[in-house]
């Protein structure tokens, strides 16, 4: 079984029950979700392939990989978890929905988007002085 095949065995049904069950919630999580998990995906990728390739996958689905080293399932995962974490709290635990994005959200997309842009700075820094 490969990398993907398994993200979409493990996350599939209770991705599918929960937003079924939230429908007008989908598109505020899924948004969230993906603005937060690619950030993240990058920094984390490119932090943990300096130090042992500790988090490299050998085989991916699609030959090309971001930066030469971050497979595409890396992204599918990130964005994967974040998304059933927060249906997961929208639908057991958030009895106050709100359908649009707070101020504070802008903030943090703007710390993920800086903090990802260090992160590309200084591996390219890197493969230059390589």
């Amino acid at each position: 079984m490969t990398y993907f095949e398994s993200l979409i065995m493990y996350f599939a049904i209770p991705i599918i029950y929960l937003s079924f069950k939230n429908l007008q919630k989908i598109r505020k999580v899924a948004w969230f979700s993906l603005v937060l998990s690619i950030p993240t995906a990058i920094i984390f990728d490119s932090f943990a392939s300096f130090g042992d390739n500790g988090w490299f996958v050998p085989h991916s689905v699609l030959p090309f990989r971001l930066f030469g080293f971050i497979p595409i399932e890396d992204f599918i995962w990130m964005f994967l978890t974040t998304y059933i974490i927060l249906i997961f709290y929208e639908h057991f635990c958030n009895k106050k929905f709100q359908p649009g994005i707070s101020g504070k959200a802008h903030i943090l997309y703007t710390i993920f988007l800086s903090a990802t842009l260090v992160a590309i700075f200084l591996f390219y820094f890197k493969l230059i002085n390589h």
